[in-house]
């Protein structure tokens, strides 16, 4: 019985530690950039007629500005 408890907790950390570790130097690094990113869109004057149901409908030209952080991901292989 010890035997065989043995050689399973021996199969478990010989796995282990050869599991491939992406963070270890050995199979290449990950590097994360950081780019600020602006979006600008403008949006026209919209102006609609409805006319089965007589609706006018008047939306105003809008500017809208998204401000984001993009995180690019970028790995290198040795």
């Amino acid at each position: 019985m010890y035997k065989i408890l043995l050689i399973l907790s021996l199969g478990l950390f010989v796995s282990c530690s050869t599991s491939k570790n992406v963070s270890c130097d050995a199979y290449g690094k990950i590097e994360y950039l950081k780019i600020p990113y602006k979006e600008i869109v403008i949006m026209e004057p919209i102006h609609y007629h409805w006319e089965e149901k007589h609706i006018c409908c008047w939306v105003p030209k809008d500017t809208c500005i998204y401000y984001d952080t993009l995180y690019l991901e970028i790995g290198y292989a040795r």
